[in-house]
């Protein structure tokens, strides 16, 4: 959580930095991740009462507050503030921000949180084809294919369903998982879930959990069984892989082997949140065990050298892997922090 908050206050801004990188210091803030960070933020906040806690919502006000400053005027969020880069609508974005929209809105009851995230809402709603697919405003330069780990957004649409009771909202989360399960193969593995489409026969497993973690609470929310059966039988496929192979690796094919020999350490952290909201649905000890080593090897590898990676999750392992090389990651921290909070509180 520190090394969290140290990423909101390097900024000239209140959103948090994307990440650390060891050569080019810190980058800007990054909307998406300020956006689902700020529910993690008041999660830890919310453990206690202290006035140290208490300054964590002033600073998740501060960053939800940031992110009202920066959306665009029909209600979307475009990606990274980097540069020169266009300002560009994006679908995933977009829902990512109403996650921490809605956490600060319950928290504070200040409507102006709610009332943007239903303007985000309603944009994707006007921007999804009948089948329930988004299939523009998808990258940061808006063009690209579509992706199964929209059910991500599916879910921030839920949880906007499930705050203004608006049926418009489960009706377009409802219409976009239906569509991703006709991508799930036998094995539970689903096809078209990376965010590069020539790397969709062996995605990297940070988009493939975000699948699979979309449609689980989605079925969670709605209960439906059926929902919760398809995201559990992907969380086994890793499971076996993991069991098989003593590791998660950061790329599977479809019949979940291995496609490198590097660690993707955020897909780590993401798989263990399913692991562990399966085994509290459950109570089957794998899931436990698998987590627990999880945990282990991420605490293995947390930042402890320097002020400035000094509790962060890094990119890959090894550091100068393909995805964000040489780079410590707020999102990789972000779920690794969740999943911690996430077992202590099966003690």
């Amino acid at each position: 959580m520190a090394w969290l908050i140290k990423s909101q206050d390097v900024g000239d801004d209140d959103g948090f930095a994307s990440h650390f990188h060891n050569k080019d210091g810190w980058y800007p803030s990054y909307p998406e991740v300020t956006g689902y960070i700020l529910p993690t933020i008041i999660a830890y906040a919310e453990r206690s009462s202290d006035s140290a806690d208490l300054n964590l919502i002033k600073k998740s006000v501060r960053a939800a507050n940031w992110l009202l400053s920066i959306q665009l005027k029909f209600g979307a969020f475009q990606g990274r503030l980097i540069g020169d880069t266009p300002t560009v609508p994006v679908i995933f974005n977009t829902g990512m921000i109403i996650f921490g929209l809605i956490a600060v809105y319950k928290k504070t009851k200040c409507r102006n949180y709610l009332n943007a995230a239903i303007k985000a809402g309603d944009w994707l709603i006007d921007n999804q084809d009948d089948d329930g697919v988004w299939r523009k405003y998808l990258t940061l330069n808006g063009t690209g294919e579509t992706h199964i780990y929209h059910t991500r957004v599916s879910w921030a649409l839920l949880e906007l369903f499930k705050t203004t009771r608006k049926e418009e909202y489960c009706d377009s989360a409802r219409k976009n998982i239906v569509w991703a399960l006709t991508h799930q193969k036998s094995s539970g593995w689903f096809d078209r879930s990376c965010l590069l489409s020539e790397n969709n026969d062996t995605p990297l497993i940070h988009f493939l959990v975000y699948t699979i973690r979309g449609i689980l609470e989605a079925g969670l929310l709605l209960g439906n069984p059926l929902w919760i059966k398809a995201a559990e039988g992907a969380a086994k496929g890793f499971l076996r892989s993991q069991q098989k192979h003593n590791t998660i690796y950061a790329r599977y094919n479809k019949e979940w082997e291995p496609a490198v020999d590097w660690i993707c350490p955020t897909g780590v952290a993401q798989i263990s949140i399913v692991y562990l909201k399966l085994y509290l649905l459950n109570r089957e000890d794998e899931w436990l065990e698998a987590t627990d080593r999880n945990l282990e090897y991420l605490i293995s590898i947390q930042g402890r050298d320097g002020e400035n990676v000094e509790g962060a999750i890094m990119g890959s392992d090894p550091i100068d892997g393909p995805y964000m090389p040489n780079s410590y990651l707020s999102w990789a921290t972000k779920f690794f922090l969740d999943a911690l909070m996430l077992r202590e509180g099966l003690k």
